[in-house]
């Protein structure tokens, strides 16, 4: 069988032209030689590295034959003599396991068991007394290997309860399952005194194998949170279990919230596209409340894949009419004066006399606002004032649509 990746224990043969001859081999790695293993036939029940040489009577030993295998499957885990479970008395347990050629590894302090672990080597080793409540784990790893690698089983795990039959209380998370429309952070806690808890997210039910509880869980998109807990001298607690939904969408916000510009001059700002729960698209995103001549644009419309942040650069553009906006109008004063008089002018018409007194009186006081400046061009026109607009930008993706503002100043 050439070397590769398998599905399943194979059994491999391996044969020498040369009549007569003898077949050493080794499965850890090593350089077999004369007191190697010797055969033609080997079980691979797991991943390993298989060499061989070949010897004959008047011959020179033959070169090293090498091929690797690769199986998909791990050793069979470890089983115990005695279920988890609620127990008046001690308890004496051993470990087993259906695969040949391994280590069995223990602990009982709820701590994951390596190879540097209590070795259980079956019928020899005495059984493991269980005196008080506790978590019995165990691994079985095959020879050569190490406790993390292809070669090790996957954890077996059992809690026993000694003389009592109470159970450690339910945890509680600090936020009632349901449907919220941004991330969310969920504590979880546990009224028994003592108590570990251990939770997943992926909806599997938790055992004392998952993550151990440390702090708040951020919930940024749908899921459910379920949650054990454990305590000496206390039978496990029931399973808690909240679904937290989180529809997809997404904020936006611009930072700096103003621009100053002079007309006919260009400004920026950032805009900032935050996904909730999820959320993955393209937005369209668009201006609205700038001054007549104004434009804005962005550097991009792509929203990020989930968890992710975009930055778009809003540039805004103002048109040099923008500043006419802010000018002074100019006194009508005088102006106003003699369509008043020339009102007068012709009314009466018998009273001519009154109306060119009237009129006189309207030239001179003309001839005073003129003399005033307020009707002279020779100070040039008046300054332009700023002119502050509050400008929308509006974020849509089909029904979803949120909008942030900046304030916009053309001197």
């Amino acid at each position: 069988m050439p070397a590769g990746a398998y599905s399943g224990t194979q059994t491999v043969t391996i044969s020498d032209s040369t009549n007569g001859s003898i077949i050493y081999y080794t499965t850890d790695g090593t350089t077999p030689t004369i007191s190697s293993s010797s055969g033609g036939q080997i079980s691979v029940p797991y991943s390993e590295t298989l060499k061989a040489i070949a010897v004959a009577s008047g011959c020179y030993n033959s070169a090293i034959a090498t091929a690797t295998y690769t199986l998909s499957t791990h050793v069979a885990t470890p089983t115990f003599s005695v279920p988890a479970g609620t127990y008046t008395a001690a308890q004496a347990v051993t470990i087993s396991d259906a695969a040949t050629g391994v280590n069995i590894y223990y602990t009982t302090d709820g701590t994951t068991p390596t190879t540097n672990s209590p070795g259980f080597a079956g019928s020899t080793t005495p059984p493991i007394t269980i005196a008080t409540s506790e978590t019995l784990l165990a691994i079985a790893v095959a020879y050569g290997y190490s406790s993390n690698s292809a070669g090790a089983s996957a954890v077996a795990s059992a809690n026993y309860v000694i003389g009592s039959s109470q159970l450690v209380a339910t945890p509680t998370f600090s936020l009632p399952a349901g449907t919220y429309t941004s991330s969310q952070s969920v504590s979880i806690s546990d009224s028994t005194t003592g108590a570990t808890i251990y939770y997943t997210t992926d909806g599997s039910t938790p055992t004392t194998n998952s993550t151990v509880y440390s702090g708040p869980v951020i919930v940024s998109s749908t899921e459910t949170i379920q949650a054990i807990a454990t305590a000496r001298g206390y039978a496990a607690s029931a399973v808690a279990s909240a679904t937290y939904t989180i529809p997809p969408d997404f904020n936006v916000a611009i930072n700096p919230a103003s621009i100053s510009v002079q007309a006919g001059q260009s400004g920026t700002t950032t805009m900032t596209v935050q996904d909730e729960g999820g959320f993955n698209g393209n937005i369209a995103l668009a201006c609205s409340g700038l001054p007549a001549g104004d434009t804005c644009s962005f550097s991009t419309l792509t929203v990020p894949t989930p968890a992710g942040v975009t930055y778009s650069t809003l540039t805004v553009t103002t048109a040099a009419t923008t500043a006419a906006l802010g000018r002074n109008g100019r006194t009508l004063f005088p102006g106003s004066v003699l369509a008043i008089a020339f009102c007068f002018i012709g009314w009466k018409k018998r009273r001519r006399w009154r109306m060119l007194v009237l009129l006189a009186v309207s030239a001179a006081g003309l001839g005073c606002v003129s003399a005033c400046g307020g009707g002279s061009s020779a100070s040039g026109p008046p300054p332009i004032q700023p002119v502050t607009t509050t400008v929308t930008v509006t974020a849509t993706y089909g029904a979803l649509s949120h909008t942030a503002t900046f304030s916009l100043t053309v001197n």
